[in-house]
């Protein structure tokens, strides 16, 4: 697991090995790090503390949250807003498109559906 990374009274464990960065971004080192990942992808589970860490995840300039909730069967996207992370709208197919993948994400028959292109996958 990663460093721990501790914002006002609460403190998370990122897992580093799923982190992905922009490749434009500048890749400082050491514990003095504190810029955000592009996307970063919450997998819900009871009681979790996804939705306490928004604020967090604003703060270091994370572009796009990308939360799953799988016993829900949906998606949400939230995008960097003028220091804000907001709820980004379905699209008229009820998916949600990320600007940093050039995918849309959505639920189709207990699945996930990821677009891109002239593609698609669906993940049970």
């Amino acid at each position: 697991m990663g460093r721990a990374v501790t914002h006002g009274s609460a403190t998370w464990r990122p897992a580093p090995e799923l982190r992905r960065e922009a490749a434009s971004r500048p890749q400082p080192v050491g514990a003095a790090r504190r810029t955000g990942a592009a996307l970063v992808v919450e997998i819900r589970a009871p009681g979790d503390q996804t939705y306490d860490k928004i604020d967090f995840y604003a703060e270091l300039g994370v572009r796009e949250v990308l939360i799953v909730p799988p016993l829900e069967q949906r998606v949400e996207l939230l995008r960097l807003v003028d220091s804000r992370l907001l709820l980004v709208t379905s699209e008229g197919t009820g998916a949600v498109r990320s600007d940093v993948l050039g995918a849309s994400f959505a639920t189709v028959e207990s699945a996930l559906r990821i677009s891109w292109g002239d593609g698609s996958a669906d993940l049970c």
